[in-house]
């Protein structure tokens, strides 16, 4: 019985080890995406105006105050916590859901859609969906769910990071 739930688990979040190289795609891609939108801001935009989707203002208010137990807590559940489990369920459940019904490019596409859109205000959405894709990605390539959590770990916390240094 415990090795019929253990490889129900394992098949149903994908907890394979995965390679090397995975992780490295997962570290250095999620950098990468993280940097290409700096690159393209234009000298003309005014640095000053910081617009924070209506969704994330709350959070953003927390992360840009003081260092209370609220901003320790907060910074824990969007750079770790979120991640694992927005992750096991977008594409750990959502994923072996979509591949009964059609194949893995269809679960990785839809998955990466609708992870970007669970994000709800409009800008959040253009803003997640290239690394939805991206994660999706990582998580068709390795048949493992880590390399994905990783990444999505490794973009939450640049993004953090980017707003406590503005």
């Amino acid at each position: 019985m415990i090795k019929a739930v253990k490889k129900y688990l394992k098949d149903t979040f994908a907890l394979r080890a995965g390679k090397v190289s995975d992780y490295l795609w997962a570290i250095f891609g999620t950098i990468l995406m993280a940097m290409i939108p700096m690159w393209f801001r234009s000298p003309l935009v005014d640095e000053s105006v910081k617009e924070v989707p209506d969704g994330l203002q709350p959070w953003y208010e927390v992360i840009m105050g003081p260092q209370t137990y609220d901003f320790y807590l907060i910074l824990l559940s969007v750079c770790i916590i979120t991640p694992i489990l927005e992750e096991l369920f977008f594409r750990g459940i959502f994923w072996k859901l979509l591949k009964k019904f059609s194949d893995e490019t269809y679960a990785f596409f839809l998955t990466s859609i609708l992870f970007a859109f669970a994000h709800v205000d409009p800008e959040h959405i253009v803003g997640v969906f290239p690394i939805g894709i991206y994660i999706g990605w990582l998580r068709l390539r390795s048949d493992s769910i880590f390399p994905s959590i990783l990444a999505h770990v490794i973009n939450n916390s640049i993004v953090c990071f980017l707003l406590l240094n503005l």
